[in-house]
């Protein structure tokens, strides 16, 4: 008896990923990079398939060629001047007809808060209308692991206005320190200012 074997292929399908300003859904985030891991039912565990995943400018990535499976999506790197949470960790599953469990209108939307900044002004202790340039700082933040307070930024100065804006901030706790004194004046008795940032 002839044996025939009729060959069939297996399906593949794309996903789709949408990286999305936690605030306001309109502004699309380019330049996140993530890692694709795909679980292994025989090692009960998810293993490496792809890294350097990264949204357009658009804040669109297509990852195609995808068997049925479950799947985890690793952020790695958020799009400048945002924040990259503890929780960086999205799990999907492909279904065998090419649906994907968590898509919102065919598309997976992750979303990003933006990192947190600070204005600072230096003042004439009396005068409190007179603007300081020229003082310095140094910034802390304070480190749960070591539990105490570890430098974060450097060469921070109030500018020609007694301004200074600290961006790029990460939730947690700081502390603000002047280390010198505008010209003319004398650093304060307490020259450490702490504050906490939460996104």
């Amino acid at each position: 008896m002839e044996k025939i074997y009729v060959q069939n292929t297996r399906a593949r399908y794309e996903v789709c990923i949408e990286k999305l300003d936690y605030a306001d859904h309109e502004i699309t985030l380019g330049g996140a990079v993530f890692s694709l891991y795909i679980y292994d039912p025989h090692e009960s565990r998810y293993e490496f398939a792809e890294g350097g995943l990264t949204t357009d400018a658009q804040g669109i990535l297509t990852i195609d060629e995808l068997l049925p499976g479950s799947y985890r999506l690793l952020e790695t790197k958020a799009p400048d001047g945002y924040y990259l949470p503890e929780d960086c960790v999205i799990d999907f599953v492909v279904d065998i007809d090419g649906s994907v469990d968590i898509e919102e209108d065919g598309v997976i939307k992750i979303y990003n808060k933006l990192l947190g900044k600070i204005q600072i002004y230096k003042i004439d202790s009396e005068d409190h209308d007179l603007f300081l340039s020229g003082a310095e700082f140094v910034l802390y933040k304070y480190d749960e692991d070591e539990s105490a307070y570890k430098v974060y930024y450097t060469g921070l100065v109030s500018d020609e206005d007694g301004s200074l804006l600290i961006e790029g901030l990460e939730p947690g706790d700081y502390k603000l320190m002047e280390t010198k004194s505008p010209a003319g004046y004398l650093l304060p008795e307490d020259p450490e200012t702490f504050f906490t940032v939460v996104l």
